[in-house]
């Protein structure tokens, strides 16, 4: 819910003329039960999605053919500020947009930037600073605040399935905060799912997750 009480979410448009799986974020008020849309990611990635292509089926469906789904978010997390973070399945990517609810903004990225190569949007990728894996078709995004950490930083905790990559590559948690723009991995797992996953805290430590790798990442602010 967002700080009015109102349901913040995601949908999906299906029925549309290019056969794309096209994601939404519609908010549902919890007093009247209008619905309205926030963002529609084919008018916020408009060029990314140009250039990928129609491969003529939806992956998380071998029986839905003719589905383009080029996106495929499957976590929204919603901020104190404003903001919402995504986790985009289909480009391994953790998105993060400014304003949700009145000027939907692009803040950054995580993830492969070369998914996004030649795109409007490859500038908003984070440095990554150390020599550890990317997260691949990544589910569950959870922000967790903590006073432990300086100001402006956060961690993210997500299940990082590695869906298509190949079985080496580890799971992560995320450090984010406004003092640099790295990104440096601490430690990893060694437990992988391909198609679906969660993860959740153990008693409430941070030190130690299921199904989770730790990666910290830190950003300047504009």
């Amino acid at each position: 819910m967002d700080a009015n009480g109102d349901i913040v979410l995601l949908a999906t448009e299906m029925n549309r003329d290019d056969n794309a799986v096209q994601d939404q974020v519609i908010k549902l008020s919890t007093s009247t039960g209008s619905v309205t849309r926030l963002v529609d990611f084919g008018e916020l990635f408009a060029d990314y999605k140009a250039f990928t292509t129609h491969a003529g089926t939806d992956e998380s469906d071998s029986s839905s053919q003719n589905r383009w789904d080029w996106l495929h978010c499957n976590t929204i997390q919603l901020l104190d500020d404003g903001s919402a973070l995504f986790s985009a399945r289909e480009t391994s990517t953790i998105i993060k947009v400014d304003d949700l609810e009145s000027d939907p903004t692009l803040d950054y990225m995580l993830g492969e930037p070369s998914v996004w190569s030649g795109t409007d949007e490859a500038s908003s990728f984070l440095t990554k600073d150390g020599d550890f894996s990317d997260t691949g078709g990544q589910h569950s995004i959870t922000y967790v605040a903590d006073d432990s950490l300086p100001d402006g930083q956060y961690y993210l905790y997500m299940f990082d399935n590695n869906f298509g990559t190949s079985l080496t590559r580890k799971h992560s948690r995320i450090l984010m905060g406004l003092e640099s723009e790295l990104l440096v991995g601490v430690w990893v797992s060694g437990l992988v799912s391909y198609a679906a996953g969660s993860a959740r805290p153990y008693n409430g430590q941070h030190g130690f997750f299921r199904f989770v790798v730790f990666i910290q990442a830190s950003r300047r602010g504009a």
